[in-house]
């Protein structure tokens, strides 16, 4: 079975750089599990056992870090040299 590949399209980065707060959600969406992944971080008990866990400020950061790039993302063509 085929994995369904998710893309964001330009009409969806426009939208929310307009305020969609819908289409703000399809980027996060889009982007979480990434940031999960970054934000799993792994603790020792006293017995040396590890245990994963998901930083809620890191993840945090990481999503209004993207929230940010995504209103200052330009939908410019760039000139090519």
């Amino acid at each position: 079975m085929r994995r369904k590949t998710r893309t964001l399209n330009a009409k969806t980065i426009a939208a929310a750089k307009r305020g969609n707060v819908a289409a703000m959600e399809k980027i996060l969406d889009y982007f979480r599990p990434k940031l999960v992944k970054k934000a799993t971080l792994t603790m020792y008990d006293c017995y040396g056992m590890p245990h994963a866990y998901i930083n809620r400020d890191l993840l945090d950061r990481l999503e209004r870090r993207v929230i940010w790039a995504t209103m200052e993302y330009s939908m410019k063509p760039r000139n090519k040299k």
